[in-house]
């Protein structure tokens, strides 16, 4: 049995707190004139170190001469100046900026078999197999608010963020509007009314579990290894989807077309080629 505590600091990338710029020249009629512009990202010189706190206990056992063994171990954390890359507005001259969001705890479980199914004078077979998960929550924000944004898209219509008292990483789109009887509303062009006041939890993208399975094989002097990794759970949106359904590119959306109507010959309702 194990029982061990840690405090382990851990600071941004080389270089991400520098406020910088970037030179350039711009041509004009009497010449090249310097210019000074941010990089994507823009600096933060009050970029603090974050903190991990970690408590964990373990066990591990084994068995039949150490060919059969089990390895559990439970964590418990909790990280202090969380540091997270932040998109900003673009008209502040940068894209993101790295800041201190908040704390951030963390337990979760880890377990891992192993085994030696073959052993013999010069073969043997050594397995290993892996599962984990993770529990991440948002304790608090820097900022004093209850909400922080740490990746947005199509005019925010789609966020990720920080929750105080929720899991990091909750993914939050517009709603379609709905009538008195809970219908959702359609405009006279055939599209979804979307209410822009009003957002809808779709999902968190982290996963649920994680894991693999290790093999090692040895013959004589020879050795092969191979890895199989896996991750359960966890949601993501696809960009490129939601247009091409938006756009009606994809074959599902054929039948809800009119029928009988032609594009660069084509039948649009049965995607059938007309002469």
């Amino acid at each position: 049995m194990r029982v061990s505590y840690g405090i382990v600091g851990n600071d941004a990338g080389i270089y991400v707190a520098n406020v910088a710029n970037s030179q350039n020249a711009i041509a004009t009629i009497n010449g090249s004139v310097p210019s000074l512009t941010y990089n994507g990202s823009y600096g933060n010189l009050g970029l603090m170190p974050e903190m991990k706190y970690e408590w964990e206990y373990g066990l591990e056992l084994k068995f039949l001469k150490n060919r059969l063994g089990l390895d559990i171990s439970y964590y418990d954390n909790y990280i202090d100046d969380q540091i997270l890359n932040l998109t900003t507005e673009a008209s502040s001259g940068a894209t993101s900026q790295w800041t201190n969001v908040g704390r951030i705890s963390n337990n979760g479980l880890e377990v891992s078999l192993t085994a030696t199914p073959i052993q013999r004078e010069n073969f043997s077979w050594n397995t290993r197999l892996n599962y984990s998960f993770n529990r991440t929550m948002v304790d608090k924000l820097n900022s004093g608010g209850d909400m922080l944004t740490f990746y947005s898209a199509d005019e925010n219509s789609l966020k990720v963020v920080a929750e105080v008292g929720k899991k990091l990483g909750n993914i939050y789109a517009y709603d379609i509007a709905k009538d008195d009887q809970g219908n959702n509303l359609i405009s006279d062009e055939g599209y979804y009314v979307i209410d822009k006041t009003k957002y809808k939890y779709v999902g968190n993208i982290l996963p649920k579990a994680i894991g693999g399975m290790t093999n090692t094989f040895n013959y004589k002097n020879w050795s092969l290894d191979f890895t199989v990794d896996y991750r359960l759970g966890g949601k993501m949106v696809s960009e490129n989807q939601k247009y091409a359904m938006g756009t009606g590119a994809y074959e599902n959306t054929l039948e809800y077309r009119e029928t009988g109507v032609t594009l660069g010959g084509v039948n649009q309702n049965t995607g059938e080629k007309n002469d």
